[in-house]
Order: structure tokens, then C-alpha cells, then sequence
């Protein structure tokens, strides 16, 4: 089977405490080594509004330290457009065998553009979403300025319990329609 990893590199991916990519590595690292060391057909590819092949078609155990490399050197930058990262490349995506998407989805449209229409060839496509625990349980109360990690956009606000239960609704909505999304298409979430 060819198995494809494509991580999600912009800048949004290195907020967190581990940071989203250093967590997203570690599990794109595992997938890579599972598909060599079972003599699959690897591709990496690294994105966030362009899809940038790392290593593509490799096969066995003798490429682990390489792949190991390309990862390591990953860096948050640049803002997401899935839609338009996958659309570049859509050659790369034929007849592959298990897909995985690495990302934390702050992508305003495009994550629903690729659930609309996943990349051609693909027989099962797995997302796999990336969330720091800042973005689960926020600890900021009172005044503060937030500010978008992609765009740099600051926005001033008053935290308090209920900005913090309405934040909690927001997420819960948002998780619970990309994973019906996926579903619906019979894509892997998690």
C-alpha cells in the first residue's frame, strides 16, 4: 500500500505548550516508521497554503533515519489554505492506499473544502486533529488581547466565566461538525 502523511506547518501549529507540531511530528514520525518498517510504499509532504513533498514513494527500515530527518527540521510558518495545498499537488495523491491529514484545522474554509472533495485515489482518508491544551481549557481571565497566530490580528477581550462557557459551546460545535464531516465521508477522525 502507499500511505501519504501530510503535515500542517503554519504558524497556528506552533502555539501550545508542547507545541502543535512538535506534537504532530511525534505522530507523523510513527506512521512513517509503521509504514516502512511494514515495506509500504511512504510519501511526506508538509503544508500549510502549499503542499511541499519532503520524500516521496520510499520504501524499508533503511529510510526511518531519513524520514526522521525531514521531520525534525519541520518549523512553523506561513498561514493555512488547505484547499489550495492539496489542489497543488493532486497527482501525488493517485492510488494511494491510507491518507492522513495532521493539522489543527484553523482553516476557515478549506478543511470543509477538502471533506467536500478528498483528494482522488485515496481509499481511506484519516484526519488527525491536533489541539494544544490551551485551546481546550483556557486559563486566560480578565482583560486580555488575543492575537491570531496566522494573520497577527490582535483582539481585545474580557474573559470571564461566561466568555469561557461560550468559547466551550463554540468548540464543542466546531469538533463535533468536523467530525460529522468526516464521517459522512467515511474519513477516519481523530
Amino acid at each position: 500500500a502507499h500511505v501519504v502523511v501530510a503535515i500542517d506547518t503554519s504558524r497556528s501549529m506552533g502555539c501550545g505548550s508542547p507545541s502543535k507540531l512538535e506534537c504532530a511530528k511525534l505522530i507523523a514520525a510513527s506512521l512513517c516508521y509503521i509504514g516502512l518498517v511494514n515495506l509500504d510504499s511512504v510519501s511526506l509532504f508538509a503544508f500549510d497554503r502549499e503542499l511541499r513533498p519532503l520524500r516521496q514513494g520510499a520504501r524499508g527500515k533503511g529510510m526511518v533515519l531519513r524520514f526522521l530527518e525531514d521531520i525534525d527540521r519541520l518549523a512553523p510558518s506561513g498561514t493555512t489554505d488547505m484547499a489550495a495545498a492539496l489542489a497543488t499537488h493532486q497527482a501525488a495523491f493517485k492510488d494511494v492506499g491510507v491518507f492522513f491529514l495532521i493539522s489543527d484545522f484553523l482553516d476557515r474554509e478549506g478543511w470543509r473544502k477538502i471533506l467536500r472533495s478528498p483528494a482522488g485515489g485515496v481509499r481511506q482518508t484519516n484526519l488527525l486533529h491536533i489541539m494544544s491544551v490551551e485551546e481546550l481549557e483556557p486559563t486566560e481571565r480578565g482583560r486580555t488581547i488575543l492575537t491570531d497566530a496566522e494573520s497577527g490580528r490582535e483582539r481585545s477581550l474580557e474573559i470571564g466565566p461566561r466568555a469561557v462557557e461560550r468559547y466551550r459551546a463554540l468548540l464543542g460545535e466546531r469538533l463535533a461538525e468536523l467530525e460529522r464531516h468526516a464521517r459522512e465521508r467515511e474519513m477516519g477522525y481523530l
